[in-house]
């Protein structure tokens, strides 16, 4: 788990946020404690890896508007509950918007820990994509409006001599285009080029934002 990660702890509750505190240092983890929603989003910041603990009932925004507000930013942190309340609908209303986990007090901290660690690592991945994605948007932007062209056609299936009669280029043109593709895009192989010539032909071929496209998952262009 990455020592760089920060438990963002949104609780009035004294008790609780002293039992929050020691797990996280126990776990090598920082520990911010926003005594009201207000605090918390006054001073949010997504760049900052980590997870946040939010109570239910908070003085100022409560938990489930700050969870609305984390899931309305694409770069928002995952969110774990932790709450003297129970009610049933809202915990399940939570945790179909995405809540890692809906906890009672006085929680256990085995329980605590597990669920931090969670959330730790769902956001480090969630990082790593959008990385990712960034990082070979800003490539597709290199390519030139052919080699998008030909790139699209790879994804619809088309072969080099199919390529070459619809540009009505050469077939030497059309290989030389899907080699600068490749050089540009990192892709070690055809079938690595089809891939991302699929989603480039889905985006229409009309801008260097691959969108939702996969994250890394072993067959990594970049």
């Amino acid at each position: 788990m990455p020592s760089s990660a920060t438990v963002f702890l949104v609780d009035s509750d004294v008790a609780t946020c002293n039992v929050v505190r020691d797990l996280a240092s126990t776990m090598n983890l920082r520990c911010e404690v926003y005594a009201s929603g207000d605090d918390f989003l006054a001073a949010y910041d997504t760049s900052r890896p980590g997870c946040v603990i939010l109570g239910l009932r908070i003085p100022g925004a409560g938990g489930m508007q700050i969870q609305q507000f984390l899931n309305s930013d694409k770069n928002g942190h995952p969110v774990i509950f932790l709450t003297a309340h129970a009610d049933l609908s809202i915990a399940v209303e939570a945790m179909r918007a995405g809540a890692v986990n809906f906890l009672l007090k006085p929680v256990h901290s085995g329980e605590l820990w597990n669920s931090i660690e969670e959330a730790i690592a769902l956001d480090g991945k969630r990082r790593r994509a959008r990385a990712w994605h960034q990082k070979l948007a800003d490539r597709l932007r290199s390519l030139t409006p052919k080699e998008r062209e030909v790139l699209c056609m790879i994804g619809q299936g088309k072969g080099t001599r199919e390529i070459a009669s619809s540009l009505e280029v050469s077939l030497r043109s059309v290989q030389k285009h899907r080699a600068g593709v490749a050089r540009k895009l990192g892709a070690s192989s055809l079938w690595e080029l089809v891939d991302v010539g699929l989603h480039a032909a889905q985006d229409g071929g009309q801008n260097g934002d691959p969108g939702p496209w996969p994250g890394p998952n072993g067959r990594r262009l970049v």
